[in-house]
């Protein structure tokens, strides 16, 4: 079962047009790759899907969390933690 909000920002999208270009990225990811932490692994996997529904997440996601997110894509793993900002701390 596939579930998507199909509303972001002020665009919308088509179900059907979605529904396939997801289709087709994960049969290729199914048929032509296959894990490897720093090359193919899950977050790379999830951009590509995101791309192809036109999100970009790399653009979406920056500062701490977009550091961490891309030591995922990189790495493969990282901490279960990223760095506070100034603003984030003084707020807690």
């Amino acid at each position: 079962m596939l579930a998507a909000d199909l509303e972001y920002g002020d665009e919308t999208f088509d179900l059907e047009t979605s529904i396939e270009s997801a289709s087709r990225i994960i049969t290729k990811w199914n048929s032509e790759k296959e894990y490897h932490q720093r090359y193919a692994n899950c977050q790379q996997f999830i951009d590509e899907l995101a791309l192809a529904l036109g999100v970009n997440l790399k653009k979406h996601f920056q500062g701490p969390l977009g550091d961490y997110l891309n030591q995922l894509r990189g790495e493969g793993q990282c901490e279960m933690a990223f760095p506070l900002t100034k603003g984030i701390f003084f707020e807690i």
